[in-house]
């Protein structure tokens, strides 16, 4: 953590609001971000949720770590935000239909958290699939969108088989070294097994 932060941690937890102000600055687009790639049609939503967010910070700030990981912190309140947002809806769209849940529904373990955390990495990975050089992006995508051959996207981009190996290659390298570091900033309990799962199905 850069120590800038860590001095303004120190002052949030004296009740500084300068400081909290700083932090504020610092994280909230980043959250915004985050809450935005899981919710991605409630504008509002989002927004009551970030904000709870900081409200949450500064009633919880005398046990912040000032040498611990801020965002990392911030980024699992925002997810747990957004899981409880979720189980109320499951909660009352069954109400309204008469479901009844059994006492192991899945609204309270852990497959609910795991689809949440899958659906942001899923949402970031088609940022990074536009991000590729463009030939590099068509291989991929005839590839994983279209289910074509390596034979077959050579003869319809009219490049060797050799290239389309290469580029194919290239571009899975990249999207899995940007997902294991999505996964490592936000924290996301997600295994390498689920991100191979991933770039397959793209």
């Amino acid at each position: 953590m850069m120590e800038k932060e860590s001095i303004h941690i120190s002052r949030l937890k004296e009740g500084d609001l300068l400081a909290f102000e700083y932090i504020y600055n610092q994280w909230n687009a980043k959250v915004y971000y985050f809450v935005k790639k899981m919710i991605r049609n409630d504008v509002f939503l989002v927004e009551d949720i970030v904000q709870s967010v900081f409200v949450k910070l500064w009633e919880m700030k005398e046990t912040v770590d000032p040498e611990g990981n801020l965002g990392g912190y911030l980024f699992k309140i925002a997810k747990n935000m957004v899981l409880n947002q979720l189980k109320r809806q499951i909660h009352q769209d069954r109400y309204e239909t008469n479901e009844i849940a059994t006492s192991k529904d899945y609204l309270y373990n852990n497959s609910t958290e795991q689809e949440l955390d899958v659906r942001f990495l899923e949402s970031i990975l088609q940022e990074y699939i536009l991000e590729l050089p463009e030939k590099r992006r068509q291989v991929f995508l005839l590839s994983r969108k279209y289910y074509m051959t390596n034979k077959q996207i050579a003869e319809h981009l009219g490049i060797s088989v050799n290239t389309v190996e290469s580029q194919m290659t290239k571009a899975l390298a990249t999207l899995r070294n940007k997902l294991d570091k999505v996964n490592h900033l936000y924290m996301l309990p997600i295994s390498n097994l689920i991100l191979l799962e991933l770039l397959k199905k793209m």
